[in-house]
């Protein structure tokens, strides 16, 4: 019904899954040259290091290898020390922790995080929405459904009823309605929340699409489905990264279906636009295409990517990555 990858598509713009999409992968690869045996093969997607618990576990070293730096470069109390620390909590969960741990842990972080941060900080929030999807993953529907309604409240206050962190906790309320057995209280959940969605974010936004087909799964739990109900829509979810694995059929068609969406609404030069655009290359090099990953090789080197995260090193390799797929190009 609701599965790990709708949840890896809705969270991708405020939890920890932003840290492995934005930093933790780049880093597994960019310093890696892509005619390499073997590189792409090794590009963990979000999805995979969430499912896959030994992905997870691999990626566990670098995180802390990371906390140790901020610990002794920002201190204990920094924001990206205490977020770090979040994102080591939910990853150890990941790889097959337990979660009676994680929950423990989480609550430390968050009482840290009220104190250093005050219990409105977007990371504190961050903690707390994490917190209640351990306990919904851990079974306890009734502990998970009661955090985020204490977390709505808040977030209500805080951030306003048009904040996409309040839409994104309206809809995991929803699905907890539809789980605790209140298939017509989700429906009703779910076409209020479109609603809101297609006015605020568009009718073709990935957050909206998700809604849609969720609203559409839980219409068929009830007694008398309306019959549009019974088709799931299909079209490209382009507005946040795609999450499935390299090899996935999908996967090149729908980077490059992101870099135009990007390059349309953001701008050539804009961070995400860029970081599409270096996966599209590894993508593009694992499938063999010499002439695409150098022209996106070559796109990339015409903005600045420090703002990205790339140091004079990774621009280097880059560099490098171009002068060789240009010297496999059909002649």
């Amino acid at each position: 019904m609701w599965t790990e990858r709708d949840v890896a598509y809705r969270k991708a713009h405020h939890s920890w899954r932003l840290h492995l999409i934005e930093n933790l992968l780049p880093q597994t690869s960019r310093h890696r040259t892509t005619h390499l045996p073997g590189l792409a093969d090794r590009y963990l997607t979000p999805d995979e290091m969430w499912h896959d618990p030994a992905s997870a576990a691999a990626s566990l070293p670098m995180l802390e290898e990371q906390l140790a730096t901020l610990q002794r470069e920002l201190g204990p109390n920094h924001q990206n020390t205490l977020a770090t620390q979040v994102t080591i909590v939910m990853v150890r969960f990941s790889a097959g922790g337990d979660a009676h741990t994680a929950i423990a842990e989480l609550r430390l972080l968050i009482a840290d995080m009220t104190r250093a941060l005050g219990p409105s900080d977007p990371s504190t929030f961050a903690a707390r929405h994490n917190l209640a999807q351990v306990r919904r993953k851990s079974g306890d529907g009734a502990g998970a459904t009661t955090a985020f309604d204490t977390l709505l409240l808040e977030e209500l206050r805080v951030l306003g009823p048009d904040h996409p962190e309040v839409l994104d906790t309206r809809y995991e309320l929803a699905h907890l309605q539809g789980e605790q057995g209140d298939a017509t209280g989700a429906v009703a959940a779910f076409t209020s929340l479109l609603a809101d969605q297609e006015r605020l974010l568009g009718h073709d936004h990935v957050l909206t699409e998700l809604t849609r087909r969720s609203l559409a799964q839980w219409r068929r739990e009830t007694a008398n489905p309306p019959q549009e109900a019974m088709a799931v829509p299909g079209g490209p979810l382009i507005a946040h990264a795609p999450v499935l694995s390299p090899d996935h059929t999908d996967t090149l068609p729908a980077y490059e279906a992101r870099l135009a969406y990007l390059e349309r609404s953001l701008g050539h030069g804009h961070p995400d636009t860029l970081t599409t655009r270096w996966f599209l290359a590894t993508l593009r090099a694992k499938a063999g295409d010499a002439s695409g990953t150098a022209a996106a090789y070559a796109g990339l080197l015409k903005h600045d990517l420090h703002a990205t995260g790339f140091n004079d090193t990774d621009i280097g390799v880059l560099r490098d990555n171009l002068e060789y797929w240009r010297s496999l190009e059909p002649r």
